[in-house]
């Protein structure tokens, strides 16, 4: 029910970095990550979805450490919550994503009580990723070896 307020890893993926407002649509998504895997974000209906298909995550803790590695698929902003079967991207080289990364910690409290973010927010609520994809930072795919 509040999703968004356990410990968790969020991860904003806007697949062509063209930013903007993506509260209640799929101008991006605002992947919450819960502890036991699960991808919860809000749909256009303006509701909690489940939108696990699209991620493999996995983590482990080593003492006060926690590593956590997710690969998600990357959808189009065209993408429609209740259609089956819909393809991720293709990705390229020179292909650009925005990218924010968060951790949601609680410690016990009704509410969260950090937001812990990868992107410098100068102005407003530093929260406010899952709203605003303009805050995003630019990830290039490049070519390895």
């Amino acid at each position: 029910v509040q999703y968004c307020d356990d410990d968790c890893l969020e991860i904003f993926v806007d697949e062509d970095f063209s930013g903007g407002n993506h509260q209640y649509n799929h101008n991006a998504f605002a992947y919450h990550m819960s502890l036991d895997n699960r991808a919860i974000d809000i749909g256009t209906d303006e509701q909690p979805r489940d939108y696990t298909s699209h991620t493999e995550s996995h983590w482990r803790q080593h003492a006060d450490v926690m590593i956590w590695e997710v690969a998600i698929s990357l959808y189009p902003d065209t993408y429609q919550d209740d259609v089956p079967d819909q393809s991720p991207v293709a990705l390229s080289i020179g292909k650009t994503i925005g990218l924010m990364i968060a951790y949601c910690d609680n410690d016990g409290s009704e509410l969260r009580e950090n937001f812990i973010v990868s992107e410098a927010v100068l102005t407003g609520a530093t929260d406010r990723g899952w709203i605003d994809a303009d805050l995003f930072g630019a990830v290039e795919l490049v070519g390895g070896e």
